[in-house]
């Protein structure tokens, strides 16, 4: 085996140049046991990357996420617009019978306006009837 060739290769592994045919051969090479002695503590590290593959992480935590619930929401402001159009419905109906009572209000005030009008018109008559009649019996003869 021509250990020139993979000390070249290992620096090219090491700058990250490798492609994955070359890194294999690497591979394969350091599972064997005649290795030189300098050339030993990459023996351990790819060693390592095979045992690395093998394994497998299972987490055992769970973890209680709490989501917000975007339903609870719209019902919420659903019920809570339907309450406000409840409530201004009944404000424009009060308000509607106060407009329907004033305008009853105002329109019997205009009748008896009017008839106390004719009552000051029979008075100013009365008064014109009064003058003359008091000239007329109280006039000097």
């Amino acid at each position: 085996m021509d250990w020139g060739k993979i000390e070249i290769l290992l620096e090219k592994y090491e700058n990250a140049e490798t492609t994955l045919a070359e890194e294999q051969l690497l591979k394969s090479v350091f599972e064997k046991d005649d290795i030189p002695i300098h050339l030993q503590s990459y023996k351990m590290l790819f060693k390592t990357y095979s045992a690395s593959k093998v394994e497998s992480f299972k987490p055992e935590l769970k973890v209680n996420k709490t989501t917000f619930n975007w339903r609870y929401l719209s019902i919420a402001a659903s019920i809570l617009i339907l309450f406000s159009v409840s409530i201004g419905y009944q404000q424009y109906e009060k308000k509607q019978k106060a407009k329907a009572a004033f305008a009853e209000t105002k329109k019997a005030l205009d009748l008896l306006s009017q008839n106390m009008n004719k009552g000051n018109l029979a008075f100013v008559q009365l008064k014109e009837y009064q003058y003359t009649t008091d000239k007329i019996f109280n006039s000097p003869k």
